[in-house]
């Protein structure tokens, strides 16, 4: 797991706003759930400053970061020095865009957190056509304390973690719901 000083060291190289802060409770439980991906190439969508990517590079074949903020973009940049032995990229583009365009990408995983209630209906349905499909492996992490506040937001409720699974089972893949408490968890599914 990432440690404090390792995390200020990369931190300290980003330039604007900070937006993935330092948060031990909730990387502990993110973290715990990463070694499913070993020899996986992962797409981590919405990956913002690349800090939880680095992390899935000590598991994975392979990592593709998709971030559309612009200065979240440019810090995994400077995050991306940091990762050994893995190759990898960054992508500036919305995950729309990316879905659209996936078969460009060679990926066999996904991981996302805190994103999939952020979707529209239209890039949800993309998620299930374009993304699971190709998945051998997935681990999406929710905000259970979340609120479902816009309605042009996807109707799925993926702020909690049982609705995770539900899409998942739907979509052929197994579950398990791990490092769950009262405002975040973590889903696991492999097929």
């Amino acid at each position: 797991m990432i440690t404090r000083q390792t995390y200020d060291a990369i931190s300290s190289q980003w330039k604007g706003p900070v937006y993935q802060v330092w948060s031990p409770r909730r990387w502990r439980y993110t973290m715990a759930s990463l070694d499913v991906f070993k020899g996986q190439t992962v797409v981590d969508l919405g990956c913002n400053a690349g800090i939880v990517t680095r992390e899935i590079a000590k598991y994975a074949a392979g990592y593709i970061g998709v971030e559309k903020n612009q200065n979240a973009y440019e810090q995994a940049l400077e995050t991306q020095s940091y990762i050994t032995g893995c190759p990898g990229q960054f992508l500036k583009m919305r995950v729309k865009r990316f879905l659209l365009r996936s078969k460009e990408y060679s990926f066999d995983a996904a991981y996302a957190a805190c994103l999939l209630y952020h979707l529209t209906s239209e890039e949800l349905c993309l998620v299930e056509k374009l993304l699971l499909p190709r998945c051998k492996v997935v681990v999406f992490c929710s905000r259970e304390s979340k609120r479902g506040r816009d309605p042009a937001k996807n109707l799925g409720k993926l702020y909690k973690g049982y609705r995770i699974e539900e899409l998942l089972r739907y979509n052929g893949f197994t579950t398990q719901i791990v490092n769950k408490d009262s405002n975040w968890a973590s889903v696991i599914g492999t097929k």
